[in-house]
């Protein structure tokens, strides 16, 4: 009977490497598909939006569209700047000179917070600032106005 030669192992220099925790990647797990996903959707209706509010959408407007060509760029920016309230203006719209750390609105100063919160207060304090929807759809969607907002916000600056 012959006996079975032991495999050569080939002995090399290089250190043994070893696999930290973050560099193992899990098993990947299946991908779903839509039809799995929308089992889980409270509504699969289309709303469409009233006349009303589409006929002040910005891209029915031919010249609105016109104002974002290419070659207005980035200056077409400037109208979504001028919509801000801002502690100081800013000097020019678009600092491209160290890539990839372009500057938008350089030396412009504002308050986002005031932006996003405060100013809204005046005329759509109980309007919905803030919508969350959880994941889990037996807990219900939490809705925050303008002035419940605000009044968060300030109990965590405070």
């Amino acid at each position: 009977m012959a006996k079975s030669r032991p495999k050569e192992i080939k002995k090399s220099n290089a250190k043994p490497q070893t696999k930290s925790a973050a560099a193992v990647k899990p098993a990947m797990e299946p991908k779903s598909n839509e039809a799995q996903i929308a089992v889980h959707w409270k509504e699969e209706e289309l709303f469409r939006p009233p006349a009303s509010f589409i006929a002040q959408a910005n891209l029915v407007d031919p010249t609105f569209i016109d104002s974002f060509r290419e070659e207005k760029f980035p200056e077409c920016f400037r109208q979504y700047a001028d919509l801000l309230e801002w502690d100081s203006y800013w000097h020019t719209t678009l600092d491209t000179e160290q890539p990839p750390f372009w500057k938008w609105f350089v030396g412009g100063k504002l308050n986002v917070c005031y932006n996003c919160v405060d100013r809204h207060l005046a005329t759509h304090k109980n309007k919905a600032a803030f919508i969350f929807v959880p994941e889990p759809e037996q807990e219900a969607p939490r809705v925050l106005t303008y002035r419940e907002l605000y009044v968060r916000v300030n109990e965590t600056v405070a």
